[in-house]
């Protein structure tokens, strides 16, 4: 009767665990959190060229590093396959 019982569990909570793990993919994540102060210089380069901007004023470094903290990454909903 134990090991009936055991099995019962187990048979209801994988199905159960699945489907928490897959809800969970798509809560909101944080992509970067980086402190603004230890940050001195953002370099920014084009792929294309060799042309490279380099940021080290002190509120644009704030500026861009806020708005980067602030980004976060969602899931959308089930894509069955790519329509044109």
């Amino acid at each position: 009767m134990n090991k009936r019982k055991w099995i019962k569990w187990v048979v209801l909570a994988v199905p159960f665990l699945l489907l928490l793990a897959f809800a969970w993919s798509y809560a909101p994540h944080k992509v970067v959190s980086i402190e603004p102060a230890k940050v001195s210089k953002i370099a920014v380069s084009d792929e294309n060229s060799i042309k490279l901007l380099e940021i080290t004023e002190e509120s644009e470094i704030n500026h861009l590093v806020s708005n980067l903290n602030k980004t976060i990454f969602q899931k959308g909903t089930l894509n069955r396959g790519y329509r044109i």
